[in-house]
């Protein structure tokens, strides 16, 4: 569905694993990139997007822009923000991150 999906300024890095519905898309050209990971099985699209550090053991979550939510509803129809550990669940790298701390600064 999303294989050859394009979102401007970003990478696409495709499918994390085989029928996993779960496509990650990294910032280009950036020391630290944000991540924009889809998930998508038939009409219950869900995306996270913010950073992740493996160094810190630490992920934040950002708001998407409108141009960016515009550019994912092409593929997927309606689409929901959720929590990096939302949509993570049940895959294969839920076990590896399930000690990292959200950093978000409420406001």
């Amino acid at each position: 569905m999303l294989d050859n999906a394009v979102l401007s300024g970003y990478d696409n890095y495709g499918e994390h694993q085989p029928l996993s519905h779960f496509y990650q898309y990294v910032e280009q050209n950036m020391m630290y990139p944000m991540l924009i990971l889809i998930r998508c099985y038939t009409n219950d699209a869900k995306f996270y997007k913010g950073h992740i550090s493996n160094m810190a053991f630490t992920y934040d979550n950002m708001p998407i822009t409108e141009t960016e939510l515009k550019e994912i509803e092409i593929y997927t129809g309606k689409a929901k923000q959720v929590d990096f550990k939302e949509i993570i669940v049940g895959l294969n790298v839920e076990e590896l991150y399930k000690q990292y701390v959200c950093t978000d600064v409420k406001r």
